[in-house]
């Protein structure tokens, strides 16, 4: 509901923004005067490795250069196309279910990944998919769950969950990097 969130815990101000002009002060005009927190970066790494949200200074600078034509206002209307084409095979899948009950967060999950695939990657995923899903279910209730020490120890102390985290990075690049070799 709020364009812009700050709050206090554990002696840091954490911001939550989704009012674009805030993002672009933070993220481009003045990114040195802020950074992301400890638990934003135990929590996530494991699944998004050194991408562009964990990129700063000169490595941010190019990637996020490399990754700007894919997300110019001129691929727009492919990349909403994409979005149109997977929301209505999954309303045709739903429809065809009759009324019968399905998990729907697990399949908006998978529309998720399918749509960011085809969009980034030109990949279908096929059954893929579920297995990617399932393996960030996995890691979403064990070691991806946030703990209390998650917030309060600085960036370069270990977590307890540190060594289950990091065998789960392993394990999810390994087949992220399956996926993409095939295509």
């Amino acid at each position: 509901e709020e364009m812009s969130v700050a709050r206090r815990f554990a002696g840091r101000t954490q911001i939550i923004l989704s009012d674009p002009e805030a993002i672009r002060h933070v993220l481009v005009e003045n990114a040195d005067n802020y950074r992301r927190t400890a638990a934003t970066h135990r929590l996530l790494s494991p699944v998004l490795g050194r991408g562009m949200l964990f990129a700063t200074g000169e490595e941010w600078r190019a990637q996020r250069r490399a990754a700007a034509p894919a997300l110019a206002p001129r691929a727009m209307p492919a990349i909403a196309g994409t979005v149109a084409q997977a929301c209505e095979l999954l309303v045709a899948e739903l429809a065809a279910l009759n009324s019968a009950p399905t998990d729907l967060f697990a399949r908006l999950q998978l529309l998720a990944l399918d749509i960011a695939a085809t969009a980034l990657f030109s990949l279908d995923l096929g059954e893929e998919g579920k297995r990617l899903r399932a393996e960030l279910t996995q890691y979403a209730e064990g070691p991806g769950r946030p703990i209390l020490l998650d917030f309060l120890l600085p960036r370069l102390v270990p977590s307890p969950r540190w060594f289950a985290r990091w065998r789960f990075y392993r394990r999810w690049m390994a087949r992220v990097g399956r996926v993409l070799e095939k295509r």
